[in-house]
């Protein structure tokens, strides 16, 4: 069941949207890359540090040239600052459930057997704050994906399924923490409660689609078998194809 049609990973921003968008970005560039500067994102964003700097305090606006500018460079469609979309913080919230990890980790735990649907028990069985707990439960009961019931959480949606539609930005952000969790179960996690593997093979670019409709297929194919039964904890299954060769000038 596809919960969230295509046209609602389209983010139709203000300045408002793209604001969190960019203190988000920023954030968790900075969280993967240490020293990560303000000067430096700016200089990504292709727009002037001062500006950005302005416009992330809320204390300037952009002008549309630099409001165009830092949506294609990050990859969403906007209109112009100007143009008011009433929708724009609700599409936002709906990507944030695409790339942010304990959104779907808590639907999945809900399907578990045993699942207490309260605040704390979910926040010890994930590893993340209660705050952060707090603020996905609200926003999945918001959008329907959850339902409370004196203060006790139970699922509505039995699956959410992630349109190819998705602005690369959002995909971006969500495969960043799914490398992440996957470091992090590799030098927490035992052996044999993890599965890693990798190959080096030499391809003809040319069977990238063929590559991509067969991986998701196995996907699909392994869920349906791993989710049949008896389902007590949360997975995530991540398969990196990517190029380690680059093309000749």
């Amino acid at each position: 069941m596809e919960i969230l049609s295509a046209a609602a990973y389209t983010v139709c921003m203000s300045e408002k949207v793209l604001r969190e968008l960019l203190v988000n970005d920023f954030q968790n560039r900075r969280l993967r890359r240490g020293a990560f500067s303000l000067r430096a994102y700016a200089r990504f964003l292709g727009i002037n540090p001062t500006t950005l700097s302005l416009f992330l305090r809320g204390e300037r606006s952009l002008k549309t040239v630099s409001f165009e500018k830092i949506a294609r460079r990050l990859e969403v469609n906007a209109p112009s600052p100007q143009e008011d979309s009433a929708f724009s913080t609700l599409d936002l919230e709906k990507a944030r459930i695409l790339y942010d990890w304990h959104f779907f980790a808590i639907l999945s735990l809900s399907e578990t057997r045993g699942f207490i649907g309260k605040l704390r028990w979910i926040s010890k069985r994930l590893g993340i704050s209660p705050e952060a707990t707090r603020t996905a439960l609200e926003l999945l009961e918001k959008h329907g994906f959850l339902r409370a019931r004196n203060g006790v959480y139970e699922a509505v949606a039995t699956q959410l399924r992630v349109s190819d539609s998705v602005p690369p930005f959002f995909n971006r952000n969500g495969h960043h923490q799914s490398l992440a969790l996957a470091a992090q179960s590799l030098d927490q996690d035992a052996a044999h409660v993890r599965d890693f593997s990798s190959m080096t093979i030499a391809i003809d670019p040319e069977e990238l689609p063929y590559a991509a409709q067969e991986i998701k297929k196995f996907r699909r194919r392994l869920s349906r078998r791993l989710e049949r039964k008896n389902q007590r904890e949360v997975y995530q299954l991540a398969i990196q194809l990517f190029p380690l060769s680059r093309s000749q000038p």
